[in-house]
């Protein structure tokens, strides 16, 4: 009888862990920051360079030597580019959760507590002992942004299943126009959805893992990335 007991144990706490459905606390998670070009800019990043050599090869005007340069040397493979060397880690500790940035390795400069229970993000200077502002997730209206969510769209990351999400932000700017956030997000992590970038949305029971943000006015401009390297 005893065996049968331990048997069943065993099975129960087993089924605990290799249930993709049970949510987890990771105390730790590392995201590369980068930029890359959009689909569409590397495309019309394309169609330049191949004027440019048009131009050449009939004998018009390409325009300054700078700008021939830079069409013309394009390695259109090397997209994504990585333009910086940021790393945003959220640590989770003692019940509290933190971000901060490193760059190169270097000691972060500010840190933010994810107050979820009031919706803040508090932040810290470097030796977390000195509040320099609050920011109150909570002012800002849902009816700010529009929300989709395709769970045809799917992919793994680090082991956990996630779905396409789509937020527009309507920030109206003139210039760049809303801001588009295109995430891969999954239900198997219990942390605030705003751990990672601040997206003042109450968004529950989701968590993204990949992140890319752009501007909707500007299809050349480069997206701001955010993908999982560590987790813990």
């Amino acid at each position: 009888m005893k065996l049968l007991y331990f048997a069943l144990l065993f099975l129960l706490v087993s089924f605990k862990y290799i249930n993709p459905e049970t949510e987890s606390t990771p105390s730790k998670l590392v995201f590369k920051q980068y930029k890359a070009l959009t689909k569409s800019g590397i495309q019309e990043l394309s169609e330049l360079r191949d004027s440019i050599v048009d131009k050449e090869f009939a004998g018009e005007d390409t325009g300054s030597k700078f700008t021939r340069g830079v069409y013309k040397s394009a390695d259109l493979e090397s997209y994504p580019i990585d333009t910086t060397s940021l790393k945003v880690h959220i640590q989770v500790s003692n019940d509290s959760i933190w971000r901060y940035t490193t760059k190169n390795d270097s000691k972060p400069e500010k840190y933010v507590l994810i107050d979820d229970a009031n919706g803040k993000l508090i932040y810290f200077d470097h030796l977390k002992e000195n509040i320099i502002k609050k920011v109150d997730l909570i002012k800002e209206a849902d009816s700010d942004y529009m929300m989709t969510i395709d769970k045809n769209d799917t992919k793994t990351i680090h082991g956990f299943d996630c779905f396409k999400m789509k937020l527009i932000h309507k920030t109206r700017n003139p210039i760049y126009g809303n801001t588009i956030y295109d995430f891969y997000v999954t239900d198997q992590i219990d942390l605030p959805f705003y751990s990672v970038v601040k997206i003042s949305k109450k968004i529950s029971k989701l968590f993204p893992l990949e992140i890319r943000i752009k501007p909707e006015k500007q299809a050349n401009q480069l997206e701001l990335v955010y993908e999982l390297i560590e987790l813990r």
